[in-house]
């Protein structure tokens, strides 16, 4: 667990409410390892929820995910921008989420 920040634990703990075993683990590992290497506390917070919301629009496990997952993830969120349910910005953010996530 990720200690000494209430922000990024009560992310986790949402995150391990929401994904399966194996996702939640490979999200908290992300997150220590943005936190080791400096990375803002509400920037790896905002990953975790990002990482959430992915794993609510996704059937595959984190680390399986492919070219074509990764696009099915992006064209769904864009879709709901497209409907006025999310903003353009979230969207990038999701985006930027991915990249991040799978460098």
């Amino acid at each position: 667990m990720v200690y000494g920040n209430d922000e990024v634990a009560r992310a986790l703990n949402l995150a391990e409410k929401h994904l399966n075993d194996y996702d939640f683990y490979l999200v908290k590992e992300f997150a220590e390892y943005l936190l080791s290497q400096g990375l803002f506390i509400g920037r790896t917070t905002s990953y975790v929820y990002k990482l959430i919301r992915i794993g609510e629009v996704s059937d595959r496990n984190h680390d399986e995910f492919e070219k074509k997952d990764v696009r099915k993830v992006i064209n769904t969120f864009q879709m709901r921008a497209n409907r006025g349910k999310l903003s353009k910005n979230t969207v990038g953010e999701i985006k930027k989420t991915l990249k991040t996530f799978f460098k």
